[in-house]
């Protein structure tokens, strides 16, 4: 059941579960006649609508975006969503905190990263300059930040705030993360739990 090529007289021909199916692997509308299914799939394929990921495949490739993400320089960092021992509050490890300024933020996120998307940067960047991520941070959405050193050799340290979902404040928060170069304060890398990440 290709979507590619396929003739309305082809799909005349489908049994009903197989029309059913066809819908929904693309997420589409399985209820009707099955000469409602026949022109949905029809134009499904001539649109070339594409089979829906599964909750499984999304996982995977979350998690194949992170490990993109914990590259850095030709070192494998670990994951800081999986460390649970070592962070340090803000109240003891500001002192350690990189020298990380307005600038480094923006270049970061000026910088072409894999897997980028153009608008979503455009926007984060645009409402960074608004103000509004300050904003949300003094109104408390953004909850105490913490950093790890990783090692004491490691050249690299992430920092780590859980932040409040502005829309749906009773969610569990997000989780979020920065890996930055300790002396430069150079933001390197950077992931949150949200559908965005």
């Amino acid at each position: 059941m290709s979507s590619e090529e396929l003739s309305l007289d082809e799909i005349r021909q489908w049994r009903v579960d197989a029309l059913k199916e066809f819908c929904r692997k693309r997420n589409l509308k399985t209820s009707g006649r099955k000469d409602e299914l026949v022109a949905r799939v029809f134009a499904a394929s001539e649109m070339k609508v594409p089979i829906c990921a599964t909750a499984v495949e999304l996982a995977l490739q979350t998690e194949n975006e992170k490990a993109k993400l914990l590259q850095v320089s030709n070192i494998c960092l670990p994951d800081p969503l999986k460390i649970k021992e070592g962070w340090i509050g803000e109240a003891d490890g500001i002192k350690s905190w990189p020298p990380i300024f307005l600038s480094d933020i923006t270049i970061f996120l000026m910088a072409d990263h894999p897997g980028k998307d153009v608008t979503f940067n455009k926007r984060v960047l645009t409402e960074y300059n608004e103000g509004k991520a300050y904003r949300l941070f003094q109104s408390g959405w953004l909850k105490e930040v913490f950093i790890h050193s990783i090692s004491d050799e490691s050249v690299y340290c992430f920092l780590r705030p859980n932040c409040t979902h502005t829309m749906k404040i009773s969610d569990l928060p997000h989780t979020a993360w920065i890996c930055v170069e300790k002396k430069s304060g150079k933001v390197v890398s950077a992931y949150c739990t949200c559908l965005a990440g």
